[in-house]
């Protein structure tokens, strides 16, 4: 055996022994989360993933709902630039619904600062605006549309005091869909749909809670993700090296969380998802 074969023979070796440990690691982080939590991480190119648990388990989408949204805005700005430069404000019952930081009831908005304030800001004001200017019925055409069965908008986000807060479901394998789906219409040969796309990964990007995947994966790897958190779930869903030929996926989904008041319980959950995603992404590696 020559020298170069040899080396050859021992990066693959050492190769397979380091995707080994990072499955017994997943496997070890996944035991040690609540036993409803899912992951799914692949690659664009990939037929199969990289890392799989209850991937198709309907559970609480909470603020990844978002994401559908997102997509429906995304294509009625590509499809309709006329409707896209009219300035709009909610009705006062929509807007009444949520607080907001960033957006003012005295203002009127085009649809894409709503879809970046929605995305980066979490904003669910925002959000509600845009249900109801594209409609329920639109955005869960785009839903199917992509090949989802359980990720539906039902009503608006609305703050505890209205108490009823209608509770959305989706997986980690349909949200990983909505993701493959921005950064696929990132690349368009449409031009202008391409740009649409870009800003919504900028927002992603640029969106501020980078506690779970982010802190996971090595601090150069460009990361849009967007993270749903109500009381007992903490999900985030992530796009890799949007940049690469062959970007990689991680969405994880957690139900049963420890709740925000048993902080040192929260806090450890919180770092436990973000190893996990850490080993997820060499998996895919």
């Amino acid at each position: 055996m020559t020298r170069q074969g040899f080396l050859v023979g021992l990066s693959i070796t050492l190769t397979a022994c380091d995707k080994r440990s990072r499955q017994h690691a997943a496997d070890a982080l996944l035991m040690q989360l609540p036993l409803r939590t899912a992951i799914f991480a692949t690659r664009l190119k990939n037929d199969e993933s990289c890392l799989s648990r209850n991937a198709d388990t309907p559970l609480p989408a909470a603020s990844l709902a978002k994401l559908l949204i997102a997509v429906a805005a995304a294509e009625t700005i590509s499809r309709d630039p006329r409707r896209a430069a009219l300035p709009i404000r909610g009705s006062e019952r929509v807007r009444s619904l949520a607080a907001s930081d960033s957006i003012d009831d005295r203002q009127s908005y085009l649809l894409a600062d709503l879809l970046y304030r929605m995305v980066a800001d979490s904003d669910n004001r925002a959000a509600n605006i845009l249900i109801e200017s594209l409609g329920i019925a639109r955005i869960n055409e785009v839903a199917k549309s992509l090949g989802l069965r359980i990720t539906r908008v039902h009503g608006y986000f609305v703050d505890a005091k209205h108490h009823v807060v209608p509770l959305a479901y989706t997986t980690a394998r349909e949200m990983f869909l909505l993701l493959r789906a921005i950064m696929i219409a990132t690349s368009d040969t449409n031009l202008y749909r391409r740009d649409v796309y870009r800003r919504l990964f900028v927002a992603l990007n640029n969106q501020e809670d980078r506690r779970m995947i982010p802190a996971g994966v090595p601090s150069a790897v460009i990361v849009g993700n967007k993270t749903g958190e109500i009381d007992g779930v903490l999900n985030d869903a992530a796009i890799l090296n949007p940049l690469d030929d062959d970007p990689e996926f991680i969405v994880v989904l957690v139900d049963g969380a420890p709740p925000l008041r048993r902080q040192n319980d929260y806090l450890s959950t919180v770092h436990r998802i973000s190893l996990l995603a850490g080993n997820a992404y060499e998996l895919c590696r």
